[in-house]
C-alpha cells in the first residue's frame, strides 16, 4: 500500500516526481535567495545544498511556529505556502528507495538543526562530512556585515592597542585592520606584530590570516548579540500584553490560560536571561585573553565560541519565530481584539515547542558552555 504524499498548506500545489537536470550558472545565481534569507536564522535556501532533486534546488528549509523544519516548497505574495515536512519529503516525490534516498537522508539531518543561521549550518555541513561548491554561499550578506560594526567594537578595540601604532591612521573595522597588518606602515606597528606572533607561537606573516579567523567567529557573536537586541524589547512587550491579557475581565477566570501564560512567561524569563549571560561571559572572556594574550587563551576562546554558535543560533532563531509570529498574527490590533484567536495562538502556537529551547539552554548550562 502506497502511503500518499503529505499535505500542503495551501491546496494550490500539485504534487510531481523529481527530475534531475542540470541548471545554468545563471539558473543558480537566480536560486540563492535573497540577501535576507541569507541572513536568517530560520531559513536555509536549498540551492547551494548537494541536493540531485532539481525542484528542491528552488524550496527552503524552514522553521514553522511550532519549530518543526518544514521544507517550503512555494510561497506566494497572499501568504499561501507549500509545506511538506522535511523527514517526510520522499513521500511526496515518491522515492522507490523512501528514506534511504540520499536527499531524505540530506535533509532529514539539516531538519534537526535548531538554526538555519550561516555559522551553525557551517559547522553541521563539517560534521555531516558536506563540503558545498560555493563556499560563500554560507556568509552573511555584505550589507549585513556592515550593520555589524558596532557590535564588532568591543573585538576590533583590544587589537587595535596591542597591534597598531597611533600613526597609523583609524581603522574602523576588520578588514581595514588585515590591511593594515599586511602593510604595516609605522615602526611601531610592526613590532607589535612581532610581539604578538611571538606570544601566539606563529610566524609574524600568518598572524593576518590567523585574526581573520578571529573576526568570522566574532562576527557570529555581534550578529547573535543584534538579533538579541532587536528582540529583547519586543519580547518584553509580548510579556507585558501577556500579563494585560489574564486581567481580560473575560479571561480572568480561565485557570487553564493564566496557568500557560504564566508558564511560557516562566520559560521566557529563564531563556532570555540564560542566554544574555552567556554573551557577558563572551565580552569578559575576551577582554581577559588579551590581557594575557597566548595561544593557548586564543585558541580556548575560540573554542568556547564555535562550541556556542548551534545553541545559540537555536535559541534565538526560536525566540524570533515566536515573537514575530505573534507580531504576525496580532500586530497593531487593540489588545482586546480577537481576545479568543489570542488566547488559542497562545496555547497552540506560542506554548508549542518552547521546551525546544529551553532544552537548548539546560543543555548549554550542563555542559558549562
Amino acid at each position: 500500500m502506497n502511503t500518499p504524499p503529505p499535505r500542503f498548506s495551501s491546496s494550490r500545489v500539485a504534487g510531481g516526481h523529481s527530475k534531475d537536470t542540470d541548471l545554468s550558472a545563471a539558473q543558480h545565481a537566480d536560486l540563492n535567495g535573497s540577501e535576507s534569507e541569507t541572513d536568517a536564522l530560520d531559513i536555509l535556501p536549498l540551492a547551494n545544498m548537494p541536493l540531485e532533486t532539481t525542484r528542491l534546488l528552488r524550496a527552503k528549509l524552514i522553521k514553522n511556529i511550532k519549530l518543526d523544519s518544514v521544507i517550503e516548497m512555494f510561497a506566494s505574495d497572499s501568504g499561501a505556502s507549500g509545506q511538506v515536512d522535511a523527514t517526510q519529503i520522499h513521500t511526496y516525490f515518491r522515492w522507490k528507495e523512501g528514506y534511504k534516498h540520499p536527499d531524505q537522508k540530506l535533509l532529514t539531518a539539516l531538519s534537526k538543526l535548531p538554526s538555519y543561521d550561516v555559522f551553525s549550518t557551517r559547522i553541521a555541513l563539517r560534521h555531516l562530512g558536506i563540503e558545498l561548491e560555493n563556499l560563500g554561499a554560507l556568509q552573511l550578506s555584505n550589507q549585513r556585515k556592515a550593520q555589524l560594526n558596532k557590535h564588532m567594537q568591543p573585538f576590533i578595540a583590544p587589537l587595535l592597542r596591542q597591534i597598531l601604532d597611533p600613526a597609523d591612521g583609524h581603522v574602523e573595522d576588520f578588514d581595514q585592520l588585515a590591511a593594515s597588518m599586511r602593510r604595516p606602515d609605522k615602526t611601531g606597528t610592526m613590532a607589535n606584530l612581532v610581539k604578538m606572533s611571538e606570544k601566539l607561537q606563529i610566524n609574524v606573516q600568518d598572524l593576518p590570516q590567523m585574526l581573520e579567523d578571529y573576526a568570522d567567529i566574532f562576527l557570529s557573536v555581534a550578529y547573535y548579540q543584534e538579533i538579541l537586541d532587536n528582540y529583547l524589547p519586543r519580547i518584553t512587550e509580548f510579556l507585558d500584553q501577556l500579563k494585560q491579557l489574564q486581567q481580560m475581565p473575560d479571561l480572568r477566570r480561565d485557570t487553564a490560560f493564566s496557568k500557560e501564560s504564566e508558564a511560557l512567561e516562566g520559560s521566557l524569563n529563564f531563556i532570555v536571561a540564560s542566554v544574555s549571560l552567556r554573551f557577558e561571559a563572551f565580552y569578559r572572556i575576551t577582554e581577559k585573553m588579551w590581557g594575557e594574550i597566548s595561544g593557548e587563551s586564543f585558541d580556548k576562546l575560540r573554542k568556547l565560541v564555535i562550541s556556542s554558535q548551534t545553541l545559540v543560533g537555536g535559541v534565538l532563531c526560536g525566540l524570533t519565530v515566536k515573537i514575530r509570529g505573534w507580531e504576525d498574527a496580532f500586530g497593531g490590533q487593540p489588545l482586546d481584539q480577537n481576545l479568543r484567536k489570542r488566547v488559542q495562538f497562545v496555547q497552540n502556537e506560542m506554548h508549542a515547542g518552547i521546551e525546544k529551547i529551553e532544552a537548548l539552554e539546560t543543555l548549554a548550562k550542563r555542559a558549562r558552555i
